[in-house]
């Protein structure tokens, strides 16, 4: 498995994160802990708009320390996203088909939206469905083709996970559509 420390974990983690904001939301903003537990790094923070809190959690992928899965929860929605802090070394087109292996669940092609060259989102309903595989499985493997139709393979560890995403789960996950 990908090896780095916790400081490259913690810049990697707010270089996603802020890829990862509105372009309304100023950055200037109050900054709030990021914790660890096992492969995952989170926080919550305040949500522009929102009463209650925004919830994030992402673990870096195995192969590449640039590349992380991301999930933001913003009650009642939650997105599953595929982030990398430098930009894909591919270009993305508009739409992508991920397709996510683990070891307890069949596989699961989805569909992704490049919302900008470093991300890759899946929309907040198949999100939901998904849950569920990610908070279950020690392991996802997320498969994606490039403009070439060679196939990139990015190992996310998933386990231990109750801390990291209880607060997704608590507020996103337990919302029936």
């Amino acid at each position: 498995m990908h090896q780095w420390d916790r400081a490259t974990g913690l810049l990697g983690f707010a270089l996603v994160c802020a890829a990862a904001l509105p372009l309304s939301v100023s950055l200037a903003a109050p900054t709030f802990e990021m914790r660890w537990e096992g492969p995952w790094i989170f926080t919550e923070r305040p949500a522009e708009g929102v009463p209650h809190l925004e919830q994030m959690a992402a673990t870096a992928a195995a192969e590449d320390g640039d590349v992380w899965l991301l999930l933001v929860c913003r009650a009642p929605e939650v997105t599953a996203s595929l982030m990398n802090g430098t930009g894909f070394p591919f270009t993305a087109s508009s739409l992508q088909k991920l397709l996510l292996r683990t070891d307890n669940f069949p596989i699961v092609a989805v569909e992704a939206r490049a919302v900008q060259p470093a991300q890759l989102s899946i929309d907040a309903a198949m999100t939901r469905h998904l849950l569920p595989l990610v908070i279950e499985s020690e392991r996802l493997i997320v498969s994606i083709n490039d403009a070439a139709g060679t196939t990139r393979d990015y190992t996310f560890s998933l386990q231990p996970n109750r801390v990291a995403l209880g607060g997704i789960m608590r507020n996103c996950a337990s919302h029936a559509e």
